[in-house]
């Protein structure tokens, strides 16, 4: 049920370790209407071959009924990068923006050295207003600091479509561009797993972790339902998002109108 009204996005993670065997964790997240984490499916792993993901993906697409996520965010994994092309060859694929942000403190040590990379570097990847703009800094900062075809950095503006949000906003993604998602899942099941779990345990833990977060769920079911929104203007269409949305999307939307005040519009 969850998955067939949430599961328009989907995040895929196996960086999680729940268990003595330390078979990656592999969570199936997406988010549901109160913006909390939600769990559309999971699976213990033996390795991170590609027959491997190909295996996990085509029997969690089984339980889904045959239904495509509209876009999947998962790691930089070639092995999971070739299953996913194979099993949902209609999804959208995105890399995890968090992954990429770790890898870069690693790949991009030879240029963090030099006098304004950084500023240049989170300028261009964060306050681009365009594609075109984004594309004109790239080949500024290319040739500003020498760096060629084979670097890291060139070789992720390859696939700059794969992960820069930029290229994104036709794409409704339900602000999960990260495994963030994925992780909060994570610490979720922390209070019930770990690294030292057995197997037979795990699963007793991982259905008492899933009862917690459906009557997380219930309780913000019972909040929308069973209380008067605070309305900060008198303007009508906070009071019919105040009619149509849970409490806490009604939060996130009224901070959004509270700042429309300050901007101008332009007719173009």
């Amino acid at each position: 049920m969850a998955y067939s009204q949430f599961g328009d996005i989907v995040i895929f993670d196996t960086t999680y370790k729940a268990n003595r065997f330390g078979f990656p964790f592999a969570p199936f997240v997406g988010v549901n209407h109160h913006m909390q984490s939600i769990l559309f499916g999971c699976a213990l792993i033996a390795d991170e071959k590609e027959e491997s993901f190909l295996w996990v993906f085509q029997t969690w697409l089984k339980c889904m009924l045959g239904k495509y996520p509209k876009t999947i965010v998962a790691d930089q994994d070639l092995a999971m990068g070739k299953a996913i092309a194979n099993v949902f060859p209609n999804s959208s694929h995105r890399l995890c923006s968090w992954h990429i942000g770790r890898n870069s403190m690693k790949y991009l040590a030879d240029l963090k050295s030099k006098d304004g990379f950084m500023r240049e570097y989170n300028n261009w990847l964060h306050h681009s207003e365009s594609i075109e703009a984004f594309e004109n800094r790239w080949g500024e900062i290319k040739a500003t600091y020498n760096i060629d075809e084979r670097h890291w950095l060139s070789k992720m503006y390859n696939i700059r479509n794969k992960w820069v949000s930029l290229y994104w906003q036709d794409i409704f993604t339900a602000g999960m561009t990260t495994t963030q998602r994925s992780e909060s899942i994570n610490s979720f099941f922390d209070g019930f797993v770990n690294a030292q779990s057995a197997l037979d345990e795990f699963f007793v833990q991982y259905d008492k972790a899933l009862l917690a977060r459906r009557n997380a769920e219930e309780n913000e079911d019972f909040k929308t339902l069973n209380s008067v929104p605070n309305y900060h203007t008198s303007h009508p269409i906070e009071r019919h998002a105040g009619e149509v949305y849970t409490r806490v999307v009604l939060n996130i939307f009224q901070v959004e109108l509270r700042e429309s005040d300050s901007m101008l519009a332009e007719r173009v």
